[in-house]
């Protein structure tokens, strides 16, 4: 719970500063044309963006990648009077950098973004949101020879939060369909979730995980340089998310 409340300074406006100091001392504003910036949930970088753009008289452009609205309501894994009173001052957070967010997108010159939900959701504070799909450009990365194996290996990298933002129930009852259908094994089939340990209680307080335990292995984080050798052994590569609802996509 102290983790969680500590963690809401990442919505300090404050956190704008040193951005800003850093590049008006150690860049010249007559070298560039356009100011861009790209942002997650964590939105002082868009903050201190517009401020650079007013200040130098520069276009700014805005790449958002993720977006509150896209975020289950609540935390609804908290329970008790504390986590309830750690919901309401987050939330008044969030709701006070989304209209933030809101007034500098109708001021900007355009927007990128990652999917059509997040254009439809943008667009009402800017008309020229523009959609970039998540991916790269395969011209810009050279195959590697696939190595055939007889394991069906997925692996999920990265950090694992809420259930009801990340859940892993859709693949752990498709193990258990497969298994009953005699269809795989667990020498067949090996889950690799590389997350810290703080990170896994999502997976291993799941309701199927005692019926698929047998198939999962864990492993520490890896350095960023080891991750094109390690997705090279996935058969395939698995994104958490959750179910999406009238208010959209969740996760």
């Amino acid at each position: 719970k102290l983790w969680r409340l500590l963690n809401l300074k990442r919505h300090f406006k404050s956190n704008k500063l040193p951005f800003i100091e850093g590049i008006e001392s150690n860049f010249r504003k007559e070298e560039y044309n356009i100011i861009l910036v790209s942002v997650s949930y964590d939105l002082f970088v868009l903050d201190a963006g517009w401020e650079i753009s007013k200040n130098w008289g520069i276009p700014l452009f805005a790449d958002i990648r993720d977006i509150h609205e896209q975020k289950p309501s609540g935390n609804s894994c908290g329970r008790g009077i504390k986590s309830k009173i750690i919901d309401l001052i987050s939330r008044s957070f969030e709701k006070n950098i989304v209209r933030m967010r809101n007034q500098i997108l109708g001021n900007i010159a355009a927007v990128t973004t990652v999917s059509p939900y997040h254009v439809e959701r943008l667009s009402d504070y800017n008309n020229k949101v523009k959609l970039i799909y998540n991916g790269y450009d395969t011209d810009l990365f050279n195959p590697l020879k696939i190595d055939i194996t007889s394991t069906f290996i997925i692996i999920y990298t990265g950090l694992i939060f809420k259930e009801d933002e990340q859940d892993p129930s859709l693949l752990f009852e498709a193990i258990r369909q497969l298994e009953s259908e005699k269809i795989i094994d667990s020498k067949r089939l090996r889950v690799h979730f590389y997350t810290p340990v703080y990170f896994r209680s999502t997976v291993l307080n799941n309701r199927h995980f005692p019926f698929v335990e047998r198939y999962i292995d864990f492993f520490d984080y890896v350095d960023y340089h080891l991750l094109p050798d390690l997705l090279r052994e996935a058969s395939i590569t698995l994104v958490l998310s959750n179910l999406s609802d009238k208010r959209g996509p969740k996760g």
